[in-house]
């Protein structure tokens, strides 16, 4: 068996034959053929040809934080989310009339701040969602932290549950080689690898191995590898270089 690695990648091969999964849901192969018993004679070596990373110049170009950050993230992928997420709310607001009263269509400067309000919550700890729109117990008018003078939490909540970042025509949930997580996330993910390869050329010092985006809820796709530093959760494969 042989398949494109993904969609930005469509001459990118791997090939399966004669190996077998680490995990049913992991995409890590290894060979089963039983080890050869000849040896060899000759020995070729690789030969590596010297080669710097390039940086690419657009970035000595951007002059705040934000701006890098909408290299990946622009206005573009983000009006798509919002013609999603619309597009799927307008179609269940007809079969759910309670949902028809809850719900306004979300706008572009909504969904970022809803992005941004995702970032804040990964770099400030609570025990749970609904602790972030808490208020002080000194001063009961005041919120321990700034999203609740931002976004209201039933809004929050409401955007968490129904914001879409993919096309539902586009979605096949009977194929079989292409998990329907991944389906979902495919189009930001090859965008994302289309910037990254525009800002960086990579040299000869690189390294590839695996890592686990930790994550302990409910998913198909987690799985637990034992001797990870984060154990349970997403796996992916990151590519460094010094």
């Amino acid at each position: 068996m042989d398949a494109a690695f993904n969609a930005y990648d469509p001459d990118l091969y791997i090939y399966t034959q004669h190996s077998k999964l680490e995990q049913p849901i992991d995409n890590t192969a290894r060979p089963n053929n039983k080890p050869s018993t000849q040896r060899g004679y000759h020995f070729k070596p690789l030969e590596l040809h010297e080669r710097d990373p390039v940086i690419s110049t657009i970035t000595s170009q951007l002059a705040e934080p934000v701006d890098l950050f909408l290299q990946f993230l622009p206005e573009k992928i983000v009006e798509k989310w919002v013609r999603y997420t619309n597009e799927a709310a307008k179609s269940l607001a007809a079969e759910d009339h309670d949902f028809s009263k809850s719900w306004e269509p979300v706008t572009l400067s909504e969904v970022y701040l809803f992005i941004g309000i995702i970032i804040y919550i990964g770099l400030h700890k609570e025990a749970n969602l609904k602790s972030y729109w808490a208020t002080d117990e000194g001063y009961k008018f005041l919120p321990d932290h700034p999203m609740a003078r931002l976004m209201a939490r039933k809004r929050f909540f409401l955007i968490f549950r129904h914001l879409r970042i993919y096309n539902e025509d586009t979605i096949n949930p009977t194929e079989a080689h292409d998990p329907l997580n991944f389906q979902k996330v495919d189009e930001w993910s090859s965008f994302l690898q289309e910037v990254c390869l525009e800002l960086w050329k990579p040299g000869l010092r690189v390294a590839v191995n695996e890592c686990i985006i930790g994550f302990t809820g409910k998913s198909k796709i987690k799985i637990t590898i034992k001797n990870k530093p984060t154990p349970i959760g997403f796996k992916a494969w990151a590519i460094a270089e010094e």
